[in-house]
């Protein structure tokens, strides 16, 4: 689930922001939410994956692919054949981003944490009634003359059994087993693989993260990979959430002053509590009262901008609201998104080239993988050379940085005309904590 609509927020802050920063001569059309970026870009850089996301990506589409293809879908199809067309779909996947010359680092998820099992166990009873009602469509199918189903009846059933997978521990354990004869290094969390990588970022192994979980985002990941692509005339390409960007445009819509009235920045700390009372997986959104005071009504995403906005953080909440504040669980969140060392280093998370050099064809030789997947494989040596001198090179992006454009009297106006755009920020923060 991650952060509850925390990315339609953060849009229209950064849309509104760089409305702004426009009217002023610059020409920017892409900022903090980045499309179609090329994957060149991330050469010679080390990308932390979110190992679930590409496995139940993966699956999903093998298991469409083959209900699809089945004339007789009353009857399960031998599930070797859906880990088999996975395998291969993920294993052609990181051959390609290794041989565009990125270094993966593969992180695995632990436990469930205590805290988010009532959200699990609420998600296995949602995919419980999708399988009660396959099985009653099933059921009806079958108990119905055979001159009397119809087409319609068939793609019922069809259209219910898309996206049903379930992960079996075999799965992991067989994906785990060739990426490390593979040299590739693999990392289990001690809970969410998010957060790992988030530490993985934070602490400069990695250049980015890829995933879909916005729990990202108050972790501390720099940049988000949400999609890698190919875009016809481009090649391989990829879209990303650029964290620093967005806390820049989040500075400017707020438009803080200290007492000298100097700008106070958006801080990480401040995006927490954000995410917070958007509502995520560790607690529940906030109900306040309505202005008559006779009902209680939510706190949505507007509402929960516009308090921090006000208030900056919960310590800062007037008392009134203290009452109904405690379904956020603030304490348990803030501690489930601060930071937790991740004991790597990047020596620890470079692919082992002698392993890849000699388990590369038994592994495939081993599960039985499609032939094209062992040509394919068979490109990454013409880059592995490439690779062991440039695994850990920095290469510097063309991309627009308005922090670089912007000076302090920009920055100043920026601010002033953002405020401009809403009637709720002529606000005094005298006494809050900064």
């Amino acid at each position: 689930m991650g952060i509850a609509d925390i990315n339609s927020t953060l849009k229209d802050v950064v849309s509104k922001v760089v409305q702004v920063i426009n009217s002023f001569g610059y020409g920017i059309t892409s900022y903090g939410f980045r499309e179609r970026l090329p994957i060149v870009n991330l050469r010679g850089k080390k990308i932390a994956f979110d190992f679930s996301i590409i496995l139940n990506a993966k699956m999903i589409t093998a298991h469409n692919e083959i209900i699809a293809k089945m004339v007789n879908i009353t009857q399960a199809y031998d599930r070797k054949i859906l880990q088999r067309k996975t395998f291969e779909a993920i294993i052609a996947f990181f051959v390609q981003i290794i041989s565009e010359g990125i270094t993966p680092v593969i992180v695995f998820d632990g436990q469930t944490h205590e805290l988010k099992k009532s959200t699990v166990a609420e998600r296995h009873e949602k995919k419980q009634e999708k399988i009660k009602h396959v099985q009653e469509l099933t059921n009806s199918y079958l108990s119905t003359m055979a001159f009397d189903r119809t087409e319609g009846m068939m793609n019922e059933l069809r259209d219910a059994m898309k996206n049903m997978i379930r992960i079996q521990k075999e799965d992991i354990m067989i994906m785990w087993d060739i990426f490390e004869k593979l040299g590739i290094r693999c990392l289990t969390a001690p809970h969410d693989a998010e957060k790992l990588c988030a530490s993985l970022s934070r602490e400069g192994i990695v250049s980015a993260v890829y995933g879909n979980d916005t729990d990202n985002y108050p972790l501390g990941t720099s940049i988000l990979i949400t999609k890698i692509y190919h875009e016809g005339g481009i090649g391989l390409v990829y879209d990303c959430v650029n964290m620093e960007e967005i806390m820049y445009c989040l500075t400017q819509y707020c438009g803080w002053k200290d007492y000298q009235g100097n700008q106070i920045p958006f801080t990480l700390d401040n995006l927490v509590d954000l995410c917070i009372l958007h509502g995520c997986d560790f607690n529940e959104r906030m109900k306040e009262p309505t202005k008559r005071g006779n009902n209680l009504k939510s706190v949505g995403a507007k509402g929960a901008l516009n308090k921090i906005v006000q208030f900056r953080k919960f310590e800062n909440f007037p008392i009134n609201l203290y009452p109904f504040m405690s379904c956020l669980n603030i304490y348990d969140c803030r501690l489930l998104f601060s930071y937790v060392a991740s004991n790597e280093t990047q020596e620890s998370t470079n692919i082992n080239w002698n392993f890849f050099s000699r388990n590369k064809q038994d592994i495939f030789d081993c599960y039985d993988l499609k032939p094209y997947i062992r040509i394919a494989a068979s490109k990454i040596d013409k880059t592995v050379l490439h690779l062991k001198n440039t695994q850990d090179k920095i290469i510097e992006e063309d991309t627009t940085n308005i922090q670089n454009l912007s000076m302090n009297k920009l920055n100043n106006q920026i601010s002033t005309n953002v405020q401009k755009c809403d009637d709720n920020r002529n606000i005094s923060y005298s006494g809050y904590v900064l």
